[in-house]
């Protein structure tokens, strides 16, 4: 009696569980993302089990790639799984990251910085050096330990967004008096406050896909959000207005169903991908 008792409240226990990911799945569909083919597995940074507390926590995705808050790197395959058998394999390199700038620099807890990925002849993961045209604006906003983020907005006007360990964004503008004359950063501003959000540990700004924009705290995720959706969809005439505002879906499951959420990826704590 006991053994049909047991073997019924651990199948109560599962429908449950399974039902309330259906709904967090729904809610996130309903409130437009859409729903990835397969379900991720990754011993390191996705629970197999509700609860299940992993050994490593995502703090920043770009495209196949996660770094984990003790500085780690994961290369991701969403499609095919590793010769692992799994859908990330960890990455050996000589560093740990201690911030990124565009997803495709970062600077290591050496205080060096390197590249993320291969392009125009450089290696991933091998150090940039002072012959690469960027590095001395690499050394400029990236250098500083209090800088966790950066964030490229107009490149052409020196504009940049800097988020540092205070839990603010801050604008910086870089400019020199000549092309002989270094850069220098000759105005720095708040453009997100952590008065108005709360301690900022993540963002996101993107001026040509305002949907991607985002700021996030412990607690509570905002987006910049349409306010006119209905008319702006409807009519050709009509332009979308935007305002950055919490998202209510989001905040909801931040902290019990979402892993993990991104300007290209969210991932459910139950190991399925939206975008």
């Amino acid at each position: 009696m006991r053994k049909n008792i047991l073997l019924v409240l651990i199948f109560t226990c599962v429908l449950f569980l399974t039902g309330c990911n259906g709904t967090v799945t729904r809610e996130l569909r309903e409130s437009g993302f859409n729903l990835g083919t397969d379900n991720l597995v990754c011993t390191d940074l996705i629970p197999k089990k509700e609860g299940e507390v992993v050994s490593e926590k995502i703090r920043y995705i770009n495209d196949n790639l996660a770094i984990t808050d003790s500085g780690k790197i994961y290369e991701l395959s969403y499609d095919q799984k590793f010769s692992n058998n799994e859908n990330c394999r960890k990455v050996n390199t000589s560093f740990k990251v201690s911030a990124i700038m565009n997803d495709d620099v970062v600077r290591g807890e050496d205080n060096k910085f390197y590249y993320l990925s291969s392009d125009s002849g450089t290696n991933a993961y091998s150090e940039i050096t002072v012959n690469d045209d960027s590095y001395e604006i690499y050394n400029l906003v990236l250098s500083s330990s209090e800088v966790k983020k950066v964030s490229t907005v107009d490149e052409s006007k020196g504009i940049y967004y800097v988020l540092l360990t205070d839990g603010n964004v801050y604008k910086y503008v870089v400019d020199r008096s000549n092309y002989d004359s270094p850069y220098t950063i000759v105005s720095k501003t708040i453009a997100y406050n952590e008065d108005s959000y709360g301690k900022i540990i993540d963002f996101n700004y993107d001026s040509s896909n305002k949907d991607k924009t985002y700021v996030k705290t412990d607690d509570v995720i905002y987006r910049m959000q349409v306010t006119n959706k209905d008319k702006c969809d409807k009519y050709a005439d009509v332009e979308c207005k935007y305002k950055f505002m919490k998202d209510e879906v989001l905040t909801k499951y931040y902290k019990t169903k979402i892993l993990y959420y991104g300007p290209t990826i969210l991932i459910t704590t139950y190991g399925r991908t939206f975008n």
